[in-house]
């Protein structure tokens, strides 16, 4: 799939309340429309162009598999971009960014998930 398929099909995607209200209860946060159809459609993950989508599971297990503390950064991570990199949410200020995990460094904050990807 590709980026543009991605974001052609996003506002069609289901809403999963259930998958929904176990990531806002692990991050302690309400997440909003694009992000919820982000994590109810994401059983396995699968890639878009270079960006692959973290699976439900990932998201909701990434503290502790990738041994960062997401939700000290306000942050919930969704994309792997490679290299360590992930693009994340930013839940306090409602922006996206990339996020290294090895330097627990912000970097190309942007106000829209589209501006990172495209």
């Amino acid at each position: 799939m590709t980026v543009k398929e991605y974001f052609e099909l996003l506002p069609s995607l289901k809403i999963d309340n259930n998958k929904v209200s176990e990531i806002e209860k692990v991050y302690g946060t309400i997440l909003p429309e694009t992000v919820k159809k982000i994590v109810s459609e994401c059983d396995e993950s699968f890639f878009i162009d270079d960006y692959r989508v973290l699976s439900f599971d990932e998201i909701r297990d990434a503290e502790e598999n990738l041994e960062v503390k997401f939700s000290d950064f306000d942050i919930i991570p969704l994309f792997d971009c490679g290299n360590n990199d992930f693009i994340v949410y930013h839940f306090k200020t409602e922006k996206w960014s990339l996020f290294n995990i090895v330097d627990a460094c912000i970097f190309k904050i942007k106000s829209r998930l589209d501006e990172l990807m495209y």
